[in-house]
C-alpha cells in the first residue's frame, strides 16, 4: 500500500505546566537535536509522493525558540526536491503564545493549535503549572487576541458532565473549530481514572449533549468529531485517524531521540516502536511489521460485524489499548458512546429539515 506519511514529532520532553490527564509518564530533560529533526524531515520528504504534513508536539513546543521553528522550514525548503505540497502545525499549551509570537510563527507558515478546556473553571483544575499557578486566564487572553483564528482541543472528563453547554458556549466564543478529545486513562493520567474517566452512560450522556448543541447551532462552528461523524454518513467512511483504520496507517510519531512509532501516542509502548531514523532508512522503519497491526486490528474487528465499523473502525487503537489493555479491542467509548452518536445522526438524517443542516454543517452541501 503507497501512502503518504505524516509525522507527528516530540521536540522536547520539557513542559512549563502539569497537566492532571498527561498521557506522558516521564518528562524528561531531552530535546529534539537539529540534525534529527532535518533527517526526520528529509526522510519523509524522499518518501511521499505528493504531500508532507509535519506536526511539533511537545512536552510543550513553544518552550523551544523561534530560531528552532524557523529552523524546520528551512530544512523542508532544503530537502523538498520533488516540489510536495509540505505543511506544518504546532500543538501548543498555548501559555508562551503572545501575539507577537504567533503572528511571528505564523508568518513562517505554521498553523497553531492550542489546548483549551473549555472554561476558565475547567482549564485551572486540570491545567496548572508546575507550582500549581493557573494557567487559564492567559491561556484564554492569547486565544482571545487571535480573533478566532486558532483551532483548540479540548480534553472532554467526568467534570465535563453538566456543564457541555457551558463549554459549547465558551469554545464558540474564542475559535471557529474545535475538537472534543475524550480522557484516555494514560502516563500521569493514569492516575486520576477514578476521578476522571466517565462511566459508559455518562459518556454517551456528554457525547449525544455535545451532537446536539452542534446540530442545534445555525452558525458553521466547526466541532470534531461530529462534523467527521456526519460527513462519513454522506461519504461512507471517515477521514480522522480516530475513526480509520487507513487515516491511522498515514500518521507516526517520532520521539526526542529520532525513535520513530505507529502513532505519537504510543511513543511510551515499545512494542510500536518502528525503528530509529539514525539507524534504518524511511523504508526499512515504515516496513516494520508492527504498523501492519492498525490493519490487522481493523480486519479483526470488522469480523465482529458491528453496525457502525465501516464509519469508526472501532476507535482509536492506542486509547484502546489505554482503556483495556488489548491493543485489538475496540475503545472503551466505542460502542455505547459514539456508537449512540451514529445512532441519533442516523434518525436525523431521516428528517429532512436535520437532514438539509447536517449536509452544511458536515461541509457536503
Amino acid at each position: 500500500m503507497e501512502l503518504d506519511v505524516s509525522l507527528v514529532t516530540r521536540v522536547t520532553e520539557k513542559c512549563n505546566a502539569k497537566c492532571t490527564y498527561c498521557y506522558m509518564s516521564e518528562k524528561q530533560d531531552k530535546d529534539l537535536e537539529s540534525d534529527s529533526a532535518e533527517k526526520l524531515i528529509a526522510a519523509f520528504l524522499g518518501y511521499n509522493k505528493k504531500y508532507a504534513h509535519f506536526t511539533w508536539i511537545g512536552g510543550e513546543p513553544l518552550i523551544r525558540p523561534d530560531s528552532f521553528f524557523k529552523e524546520l522550514v528551512e530544512f523542508s525548503k532544503k530537502h523538498n526536491k520533488k516540489d510536495l505540497d509540505v505543511s506544518h502545525s504546532i500543538q501548543t499549551n498555548g501559555i508562551g503564545l503572545t501575539p507577537e509570537r504567533r503572528e511571528y510563527l505564523k508568518s513562517l507558515g505554521f498553523k497553531i493549535g492550542v489546548s483549551y478546556d473549555g472554561t476558565l473553571a475547567i482549564q485551572n483544575e486540570l491545567r496548572q503549572t508546575k507550582n500549581g499557578k493557573f494557567i487559564g486566564l492567559r491561556v484564554l487572553e492569547n486565544l482571545q487576541s487571535s480573533k478566532k483564528t486558532l483551532p483548540t482541543i479540548s480534553v472532554i472528563t467526568r467534570l465535563s458532565l453538566g456543564k457541555e453547554k457551558e463549554i459549547y458556549s465558551g469554545l464558540k466564543e474564542i475559535t471557529s473549530a474545535a475538537s472534543l478529545n475524550f480522557y484516555a486513562p494514560t502516563g500521569e493520567g493514569l492516575l486520576q481514572k477514578d476521578r476522571l474517566l466517565p462511566s459508559k452512560e455518562e459518556a454517551s450522556s456528554l457525547m449525544t449533549r455535545f451532537y446536539t448543541l452542534w446540530r442545534d447551532d445555525d452558525s458553521l462552528f466547526l466541532l470534531y468529531p461530529y462534523k467527521n461523524m456526519a460527513r462519513s454518513f454522506f461519504t461512507g467512511m471517515s477521514r480522522a485517524c480516530e475513526f480509520s483504520a487507513i487515516s491511522c496507517f498515514q500518521i507516526v510519531g517520532a520521539d526526542t531521540e529520532g525513535n520513530i512509532y505507529t502513532c505519537s501516542r504510543s511513543a511510551h509502548i515499545p512494542e510500536t516502536r518502528l525503528g530509529n531514523i539514525h539507524k534504518e532508512s524511511i523504508e526499512e522503519i515504515l516496513e516494520n511489521g508492527a504498523r501492519g497491526r492498525i490493519l490487522d486490528r481493523y480486519l479483526h474487528l470488522k469480523s465482529e460485524g458491528c453496525k457502525w465499523f465501516t464509519l469508526c473502525c472501532g476507535g482509536c487503537p492506542v486509547e484502546a489499548l489505554s482503556h483495556t489493555g488489548n491493543f485489538m479491542n475496540k475503545t472503551y467509548y466505542c460502542c455505547e458512546a459514539k456508537g449512540a452518536v451514529f445512532e441519533a445522526i442516523e434518525k436525523d438524517l431521516n428528517d429532512e429539515k436535520f437532514r438539509n443542516r447536517l449536509a452544511r454543517k458536515a461541509g457536503v452541501a
